[in-house]
């Protein structure tokens, strides 16, 4: 055996067909009868346990496996059961995204500094499962495991509670088109609820929205924009105002459900 193999079988690890180690003791009686019972196997001899940790291949995630399962499980916890739509995990070349419905019950400034519960049932079952260490922790810790990580964590509020961990990607070429831009924040593809979410968000920056719009930022026909204002104006959550060739949409305010 030559040197570069032996190399990376130690690299490799030990596994079914692979034993490492550091001296000949009593067990490497049990271990050759088990190669000799089985498909057979390579024993090396020689090997100490801390060059076999520092030689063991480890994979370094590009996000922070804690920050993004403490992300999914506030999610969970957090949305609004009342809302028909899903929690949402869209993964795009530059970040990945978790999505839940509801909106926030306190103002956007106390984000991270206090905690309200909508699901306090939930959570309580969540903590006693271990997977929560107290309630209101979970964004001070996404923010704290992202920076030790040197990953950007945003939040974004609305009508949907959006955490948005931006991927370390080098060298990545800043005078992409519009169009590229658009179709990567959305994971190349443009679902319904990811169209509606957006709308709802949009009116609540600019208070109104026009079909074309939609159109426009998600290339779709008239017929899938039209579909996604009728399932909102049903569901109660905007209103159509205008009329002719000026139409133009509104979120449902309170006026509107006392002149219903």
């Amino acid at each position: 055996m030559e040197y570069p193999e032996l190399l990376d079988i130690i690299k490799t690890g030990e596994g079914y067909t692979i034993e490492l180690k550091e001296s000949i003791n009593s067990s490497i009686g049990k271990d050759i009868c088990a190669f000799a019972n089985s498909s057979g196997g390579k024993l090396i001899i020689g090997v100490e346990d801390k060059i076999k940790n520092e030689l063991k291949h480890k994979t370094k995630l590009e996000l922070p496996k804690e920050a993004l399962r403490e992300a999914i499980i506030n999610a969970m916890i957090h949305r609004d059961y009342n809302i028909n739509s899903s929690v949402q995990i869209n993964s795009s070349p530059d970040k990945v995204e978790i999505i839940n419905p509801g909106r926030l019950l306190f103002p956007k400034e106390e984000l991270g500094k206090m905690s309200v519960l909508r699901n306090p049932i939930l959570v309580d079952l969540i903590h006693r499962l271990g997977l929560v260490e107290k309630a209101g922790s979970g964004i001070k810790r996404m923010q704290k495991l992202a920076k030790e990580d040197n990953v950007t964590v945003v939040f974004k509020t609305g009508m949907f509670f959006e955490v948005i961990f931006h991927r370390k990607i080098e060298n990545r070429a800043e005078n992409r088109s519009k169009t590229e831009a658009n179709r990567m924040e959305f994971g190349h593809k443009s679902d319904t609820k990811t169209r509606q979410r957006w709308i709802l968000d949009c009116l609540e920056q600019k208070s109104t929205i026009k079909s074309v719009e939609i159109i426009n930022r998600f290339h779709i026909v008239k017929d899938t924009a039209s579909r996604d204002l009728k399932y909102l104006i049903e569901e109660d959550k905007i209103v159509r105002r205008g009329g002719g060739n000026n139409v133009w949409y509104e979120l449902k305010s309170e006026e509107d459900e006392n002149d219903n």
